[in-house]
């Protein structure tokens, strides 16, 4: 690959290249670059053009109008193209930077003074400013090598990630479920070290081996027959009997110390329940987190506010509901360090209360989607043929469609939450959950095709 400074469209078409004779080139050792004042980088150099005034105030129009562009693209994006400066050196992996901003000025010399176009000769001083990350040119595509399920299923990309300095663009996340969706949630646990593998690391925390709690009017039961997912018995059922204020009611084995390093992270917690009488009864509940089971040393349950639900006949189905968010560990951590009394068995506790009706909760366990890297996508329906299409554009910007597979034609457009939506520099796993407006169906099943552009600092390979 021969040597390249050039700016260049997004979709790689329309180059300005800098070294060819015909146009404004740099200028011979003038070139250097420097930390520009928003965290980006400039590119310095001088251009030159011997060529008649008309050809040389033609050439100067045209890179002007094509650097203006790229700063007019970032207020105005639906109605132009980006443009990247596209430079490598001989050998080296093509890569690009998105333009922020440029300046273009004559100089003068003791040749050419004071008119710049006199002497069928032109001298400008350009400084162009891009973002300090470059990104390759073309996309690594993933695909799921098989269904995952949307109660918590998982996935393991691979991306090349050695080295990096940047967490990477997911330019494109085609999800096709095999039922209708309305609803998705999809999080990236990240690898925090080259090299990591999370082998331990589960996003699924039903109540199979949970422990209800004495004397709270709960239960673990066997709830498959209604649609709870995990070995039975799997779910925790409050019937309210003799006490519907806020009590801890069932807890569950979150993680031992073996698995602290693979759970390590910020999740946002979906609970998966259903009522009885769901449409005259209102429950709230609630989740904290401690070390040791209750009653043992060292229990404490970080609780969290209380979240309430029912008073309608969608509660009548399993649901997913977020009631919140935690920290694995919730204590201040060092990798490697770990003081009494925080011992890293840690246990995901359940408190429920009912204000109104006569119905019981069941209570089938928890999914944990990763909050470090996440989106939310919601109002709109997915279907096999009808596959959500999750677009980060260069600026970052979000757009997410459902798309007809068969003709192109968009079907609904969903409303996107987005949080730190890129992919984790070393790598990550992504968590997938998602449902209907009614219920959570454990049966619907998602495949994913991802293109992923690898980012960096600056590199020389």
């Amino acid at each position: 690959m021969a040597i390249v400074k050039q700016i260049v469209e997004v979709d790689g078409t329309s180059r300005y290249n800098f070294l060819s004779s015909d146009r404004l080139r740099i200028e011979e050792h003038s070139h250097t670059s420097e930390e520009a004042g928003d965290g980006g980088v400039s590119q310095i150099f001088n251009l030159i053009l011997a060529d008649t005034q008309d050809n040389i105030r033609d050439a100067v129009v045209e890179l002007e109008h094509r650097l203006g562009q790229a700063v007019y693209w970032h207020n105005q994006n639906l109605t132009t193209r980006s443009l990247w400066w596209n430079e490598q050196s001989e050998g080296e992996s093509a890569k690009r930077s998105l333009i922020t901003g440029f300046s273009l000025r004559p100089l003068t010399d003791d040749i050419q003074n004071p008119q710049v176009l006199e002497a069928n000769g032109a001298r400008y001083r350009c400084v162009i400013t891009h973002r300090a990350e470059a990104e390759e040119t073309t996309p690594d595509n993933y695909i799921t090598g098989s269904a995952v399920n949307l109660g918590g299923g998982q996935w393991a990309p691979g991306v090349d990630s050695a080295q990096a300095t940047f967490d990477h663009r997911i330019a494109h996340l085609e999800v096709t479920p095999s039922g209708q969706i309305e609803k998705f949630w999809i999080g990236i646990r990240p690898l925090w070290y080259i090299g990591e593998t999370a082998l331990s690391f589960d996003a699924e925390a039903y109540f199979t081996n949970g422990t209800a709690v004495s004397s709270t009017d709960t239960t673990i039961v066997d709830d498959s027959a209604n649609g709870a997912l995990g070995t039975a018995p799997n779910t925790a059922r409050t019937t309210f009997a003799t006490n519907a204020t806020m009590l801890n009611r069932a807890y569950k084995l979150l993680y031992t110390p073996a698995a602290v390093t693979s759970m390590r992270g910020r999740y946002t917690v979906l609970a998966r329940f259903r009522l009885t009488s769901a449409s005259t009864t209102r429950a709230g509940f609630r989740i904290g987190m401690s070390f040791r089971a209750p009653g043992t040393k060292f229990f404490t349950a970080d609780w969290q506010q209380a979240r309430y639900f029912g008073m309608s006949s969608n509660f009548s189905n399993y649901t997913l509901a977020e009631i919140g968010e935690i920290q694995i560990p919730p204590a201040p951590f060092r990798y490697g360090v770990a003081a009494e009394p925080v011992e890293f068995t840690e246990y995901i506790n359940w408190g429920v209360e009912r204000i109104e009706g006569t119905g019981q909760i069941y209570c089938n366990g928890f999914v944990l989607i990763p909050a470090d890297h996440q989106i939310i996508c919601e109002n709109g329906i997915a279907t096999s043929a009808i596959p959500l299409h999750i677009f980060t554009h260069e600026d970052f910007q979000i757009d997410a469609f459902a798309v007809q597979s068969s003709n192109d034609e968009v079907q609904s457009r969903f409303e996107v939450t987005p949080r730190n939506w890129v992919f984790p520099r070393y790598g990550g796993i992504m968590v997938f959950a998602g449902q209907t407006d009614t219920s959570h169906v454990n049966t619907v099943t998602v495949t994913a095709d991802m293109d992923v552009y690898r980012t960096w600092r600056l590199y020389r390979v």
